[in-house]
């Protein structure tokens, strides 16, 4: 499902990857604001450090973040500093980060 909304002066908000996904033309032209306001972490703590420290010496693409994307186990949703939920797969966590967020849009 995508999460698309478009204002009367024909902003569009959605979410990056799903742009990419409907459009990658549209994606690479389109003059956006990237605004992080959410982070999908792993819940064991110390999962939670090497994804942080693999992240920040890999970045977000490449084969280690698509690595770390794989992982098993339970994920959390954080927004606004606060645990909005507990999920047994980061793309559940995922699919309730875009709801929740895209509600309060």
């Amino acid at each position: 499902m995508w999460h698309i909304k478009i204002d009367e002066n024909g902003n569009i908000t959605t979410f990056a990857e799903e742009l990419r996904e409907i459009e990658p033309s549209l994606y690479e032209e389109v003059k956006s604001t990237k605004r992080r306001v959410s982070h999908i972490l792993p819940k064991n703590p110390l999962k939670r450090i090497f994804f942080k420290v693999l992240r920040k010496l890999f970045g977000e693409e490449g084969k280690v973040a698509d690595w770390t994307r794989k992982w098993k186990g339970k994920w959390i949703v954080i927004i606004d500093g606060e645990v909005k939920g507990e999920f047994e797969s980061r793309e559940e966590a995922i699919e309730f980060e875009k709801r929740y967020l895209f509600e309060r849009i």
